[in-house]
């Protein structure tokens, strides 16, 4: 619930990107859906290039996976092309690098009655859907077998 910011339980207000983003708790999964949910599909074309990520606290444990863990945080993601994606980027000591896990590529995938850019693990049962805030940032919906796990959102370098 994310009372701080007006929202209360049950409001049919949908919350903004900047206070989901500066939010400091959980935030309600039925609040990121509902943001989620208004967002436009974004195109493949519109994801090429270097992002710079960052994830809305839900409770999930694989939150856990992309926080700062010292000497290696998760950074972001690169896309190169629709058949080449890095799909976890990570700075160790400042300076960015692959996780040798993170490969991917891009399709476009119905999810939630819109068909938009979804990124694909090349060996993990892993699709991020992304749905476009504006033409510099994108949220990200990480569907684990059927799974919604992470809540996140990637903004352009």
């Amino acid at each position: 619930m994310m009372e701080e910011h007006g929202m209360e339980h049950g409001s049919t207000q949908t919350p903004s990107f900047e206070s989901l983003k500066v939010h400091s708790g959980r935030i309600q999964r039925a609040d990121l859906d509902a943001f989620f949910a208004d967002l436009d599909p974004v195109s493949i074309d519109c994801m090429i290039g270097s992002w710079k990520g960052g994830v809305f606290a839900v409770g999930s444990s694989l939150e856990v996976l992309l926080k700062d863990f010292g000497l290696i945080k998760w950074h972001g993601k690169r896309f190169d092309s629709a058949d080449r994606v890095q799909a976890l980027v990570g700075k160790v000591l400042g300076f960015k690098m692959r996780f040798p896990l993170g490969t991917a590529v891009l399709r476009r995938v119905e999810f939630r009655g819109k068909v938009s850019a979804a990124m694909i693990y090349n060996r993990r049962p892993i699709i991020d859907h992304f749905r476009q805030i504006d033409d510099n940032t994108v949220m990200g919906i990480m569907d684990q077998r059927g799974k919604i796990e992470i809540y996140f959102y990637l903004e352009r370098e």
